[in-house]
């Protein structure tokens, strides 16, 4: 969901593209994921291109300067 004023910055996923990459245990098994979500006072100076490595290290300099609200979410998934 977007709240007002948000944006939304999507990194290059773990095939190398941009956008979103489903999770896709193998049948049978149950994978848990943890989703660090984070609420900052300002969008990133990060582009669509960014690699995972660039959008943890500017997430780091704001939530380490104090100015990043943060929560993990847990799921588990199987099928």
């Amino acid at each position: 969901f977007y709240l007002a004023n948000s944006v939304e910055l999507v990194p290059r996923n773990t095939d190398g593209e941009v956008g979103w990459a489903s999770v896709c245990p193998p049948d049978g098994e149950t994978h848990t994921y943890e989703l660090t979500l984070y609420a900052l006072p300002e969008p990133l100076a990060l582009d669509d291109a960014a690699t995972g490595e660039e959008v943890d290290a500017a997430l780091g300099s704001q939530a380490t300067a104090g100015a990043a609200d943060v929560t993990l979410l847990v799921a588990t998934y199987g099928r």
